[in-house]
C-alpha cells in the first residue's frame, strides 16, 4: 500500500513539474526577444482589413506594399502595420448606415478622441516603418479613415485600429496598436 501511495505521488509530482514548465515556457515565450515580421503579409492574409472596412466585396488588393508584425508581450502589446495598393475605392461607403452610424469618415476630424487615436498610431506605425503616413497627412482631406477599434482609458487612447485610404495614391493602410 506504501509503496503504490509514493508511487502515485510521484506521478503526480511529475507531472506537476511538467505542467509547471509548460506554463512557464508559455508566459515567458510572448515576451523573449525576437524579430518582427517584416514585408512578408501576402494580400490574403490582409483580407480582414477590406471586411472590416465594409468594402471587402468591392475592393481588391493589388499588392501588399510594405508589412510589420512584432511580437506580442504578455499583456498583449504589439504594432501591426500594413499598406497595400488598391484598385479602387467604394464612395458609397461613406454614406451613413441606417442608424446613423459611418464606418469611414472624411478628414480633417475635430474629435479630440480619434485625434489621439489617429496620432497615436500614426506615431506607433512609423516606429515600425517610414513608409505609414505622419498623423498630420492621416488627418487631411487626402485620406478617408476608419476606425474598427479604439480602447480608451482615462481618456487616454489605449489601443486603436486604423484603416486609412490615401485618395490620391489609391493605397490603403492599416495600422492596429496596443500598450
Amino acid at each position: 500500500m506504501k509503496r503504490a501511495l509514493g508511487i502515485t505521488l510521484q506521478f503526480i509530482g511529475g507531472i506537476a513539474v511538467v505542467v509547471t514548465v509548460v506554463v512557464g515556457a508559455l508566459v515567458v515565450w510572448p515576451m523573449w526577444p525576437g524579430q518582427p515580421k517584416v514585408d512578408q503579409a501576402k494580400p490574403a492574409d490582409l483580407l480582414f482589413v477590406l471586411n472590416w472596412g465594409g468594402i471587402g466585396e468591392t475592393v481588391k488588393i493589388q499588392n501588399v506594399l510594405h508589412s510589420y508584425e512584432s511580437r506580442r508581450s504578455f499583456t498583449g502589446d504589439h504594432i501591426d502595420a500594413y499598406s497595400m495598393q488598391v484598385e479602387m475605392f467604394p464612395e458609397e461607403v461613406l454614406k451613413k448606415g441606417p442608424m446613423g452610424q459611418e464606418l469611414w469618415l472624411k478628414p480633417p476630424l475635430r474629435n479630440s478622441i480619434l485625434i489621439d487615436a489617429i496620432e497615436t498610431s500614426a506615431r506607433m506605425a512609423q516606429d515600425a516603418g517610414t513608409w505609414f503616413p505622419s498623423a498630420e497627412v492621416l488627418n487631411s482631406d487626402r485620406f478617408y479613415l476608419s476606425f474598427p477599434m479604439v480602447y480608451i482609458s482615462n481618456q487616454t487612447v489605449t489601443a486603436v485600429q486604423l484603416t486609412a485610404y490615401d485618395r490620391h495614391e489609391k493605397k490603403l493602410y492599416y495600422a492596429d496598436c496596443k500598450w
